[in-house]
């Protein structure tokens, strides 16, 4: 759910704040630097704090960033390249304090002898939120209208147009508010970890729905990536189209 997103946000960048493939590159050559940086901070000055609290701060922090450059591009205030560049630069640091706190989850939850098998489990449900929130995004926005991922809308750039593209990024900026309601079931730190471990009991029953919700959502994500490129089932509600057109015999 927290990855549901405006599918206006690739036109966004290419459309109205005019970012080439130069632009691209040194945004994501200076973000690697700052993204190390980041995770340096991390590791010298907040080993200490809660998993949940980072979590939420960064989250939050990275909306709010997000949603300030946001409204300037989509109401026109301010679309230049150098804008885009800015905020991958500034949003490196808390997506390294964001990324060292699921990383570290990951490694605590590891219990000998099954650490292999845990990191894949727990890694693959990590990796299929990309796919999954993609392709619900595909359906929450394909009915929308004027369509979001049609290039002449943006090139019109009229306002009621544009106040669409805004409420589609806020309906993605509220799944993602909503998605830190499950933090309460991550671990604070490693020694809540430990103890989880140590003494809740360990359930085979509860192992086959875990790996039972990891099929169904694997399966989930691969029809609604075939489904969006297949031009046969393009146009289907499900792949986030308009609805095919009936083929009378």
């Amino acid at each position: 759910i927290g990855g549901i997103g405006s599918p206006a946000r690739a036109l966004v960048k290419a459309r109205w704040t005019h970012v080439q493939p130069v632009h691209d590159q040194l945004a994501s050559a200076l973000g690697s630097i700052v993204f190390a940086l980041g995770l340096h901070v991390v590791r010298t000055r907040f080993m200490h704090l809660s998993w949940r609290r980072v979590i939420a701060l960064t989250t939050v922090g990275l909306l709010c960033t997000d949603a300030v450059v946001q409204v300037l591009v989509i109401y026109g205030i301010a679309r230049t390249p150098w804008l885009y560049i800015g905020e991958v630069l500034v949003l490196e640091i808390p997506m390294a304090m964001n990324f060292m706190a699921s990383a570290f989850i990951l490694v605590e939850m590891a219990t000998p002898g099954l650490e292999g098998i845990t990191y894949g489990v727990l890694s693959t449900a990590s990796n299929l939120a990309g796919p999954i929130a993609r392709a619900l995004s595909n359906q929450v926005f394909g009915g929308w209208t004027p369509s979001l991922s049609d290039p002449a809308n943006f090139i019109s750039d009229a306002d009621d147009f544009r106040t669409l593209v805004f409420y589609s990024y806020a309906l993605g900026y509220a799944c993602s508010l909503l998605a830190l309601a499950t933090l309460p079931l991550l671990p604070a730190q490693r020694e809540e970890t430990r103890w989880r471990l140590a003494n809740w009991p360990s359930s085979g029953r509860n192992g086959a729905a875990a790996l039972t919700l990891l099929l169904g959502g694997l399966t989930y994500a691969l029809i609604g990536d075939f489904a969006t490129i297949s031009t046969r089932f393009a146009c289907t509600r499900f792949a986030g189209g308009h609805g095919c057109a009936r083929v009378e015999v």
